[in-house]
């Protein structure tokens, strides 16, 4: 993870030299929370055609055509009020250029979990049937927390949890939220 933007170029050495070594078979997967320096000798090994895919996280426009899209294929329709709340919910504001929501990516799985939630209820969301059914999370990323928790990092688990609570989120919501995804992720 963020082995560009941490700039470790013995890591990025090591991996130049093993990968001549991986058979055609091997699936490599390296995740970046911001677009990597194009200019380093790993990025520019990886960019080839037929050697790298590049997921881009949709922002603005894009993130709503997202969403309307999944809601679609989840058998549901979201409004333009609803999507509104969803993403006042979620904290998510558009920021085309970044990608980013108060410094944090944003999360498709979170988003992808409230439609089917909303959706589960009624294939129809509406503003009402946000407000009713989904917690606000006040900035909090509830996978961030479990990505802490799967790593060890207790301080930052126990930050998170803290941030989430002080914030207004319920502690059973809170709880069964980490159970699911922690589960799901196993």
């Amino acid at each position: 993870r963020d082995l560009f933007l941490a700039k470790r170029k013995d890591v990025q050495d090591y991996i130049l030299k093993i990968l001549s070594l991986l058979p055609s078979t091997t699936v490599l997967v390296l995740y970046e929370r911001g677009i990597p320096d194009a200019r380093m000798g790993l990025f520019k090994k990886l960019k080839k055609p037929g050697i790298s895919q590049e997921f881009l996280v949709p922002t603005g426009e894009r993130l709503r055509r997202w969403v309307r899209k999944r809601a679609g294929e989840l058998g549901g329709e979201i409004s333009d009020d609803g999507l509104q709340e969803l993403f006042s919910a979620l904290n998510i504001t558009d920021r085309p250029q970044t990608g980013m929501i108060g410094g944090q990516s944003i999360d498709l799985w979170l988003i992808n979990s409230e439609l089917e939630k909303l959706i589960a209820y009624n294939p129809h969301i509406t503003k009402e049937s946000v407000r009713q059914l989904t917690l606000p999370i006040g900035g909090v990323r509830i996978f961030d927390l479990t990505d802490a928790f799967m790593a060890g990092n207790l301080a930052e688990m126990s930050k998170g949890i803290e941030q989430a609570l002080s914030s207004g989120v319920d502690p059973l919501y809170l709880l069964a939220t980490l159970a699911n995804t922690a589960r799901t992720m196993i």
